[in-house]
């Protein structure tokens, strides 16, 4: 299947997307992305405009410095983008390791907005900032830094934002579900 980024209208036989990448990093302008889900985290930055959000059934709308967190294999889709510019990250779990199952055990807001702690908000800004001039200005070897970024991003992100803990869910839980819709898919494309 092919999905076109910024304006999907529909995804046929599945709405689960699994990512061949440990890591998926781009910058697009959003007009629409369907209902879908995957076993990644996905971090949606909004750089200018707005759109809507739905995460499980919760509507929310986007504003330029906001960050969007959508866990693994919640169903999100965007809608309504109004001239909006994202940084869309997917993390996969083989790239933070055994850390990857925190995403999953602890509650996080589902947008982190610009009323965080003004230090905490600029470091956040400062990261998601330079992951876009090294995404879209690309050396020899800034996919290291990005990495690093990256790295500092998921970091930050469980050392502040994380809230209490939640269900018993298990990154293996995901990745059984993420077989079978595999699994789905092959039959489907035969």
């Amino acid at each position: 299947m092919i999905y076109f980024w910024g304006g999907v209208d529909e995804m046929l036989y599945q709405k689960l997307l699994i990512g061949e990448d440990t890591l998926f990093i781009t910058v697009f302008d959003l007009e629409k992305f369907v209902i879908h889900r995957h076993p990644e985290i996905e971090l949606g930055y909004c750089i200018k405009g707005q759109c809507d959000i739905t995460i499980d059934n919760k509507k929310y709308t986007i504003h330029p410095g906001e960050l969007a967190f959508v866990k693994p294999m919640a169903a999100h889709e965007f809608s309504n983008g109004k001239e909006c510019k994202m940084l869309t990250i997917e993390i996969g779990p083989q790239l933070i390791g055994r850390f990857f199952d925190n995403f999953i055990h602890y509650d996080f807001d589902a947008i982190i907005n610009r009323n965080t702690e003004e230090l905490l908000n600029h470091k956040l800004l400062h990261l998601l900032n330079e992951i876009i001039y090294l995404h879209t200005n690309r050396t020899e070897f800034s996919e290291l830094v990005l990495k690093g970024n990256i790295f500092h991003l998921t970091s930050l992100l469980l050392s502040q934002f994380a809230k209490t803990k939640s269900n018993n869910v298990h990154s293996k839980d995901i990745r059984d579900i993420a077989k079978v819709e595999k699994a789905i898919q092959i039959i489907y494309d035969e």
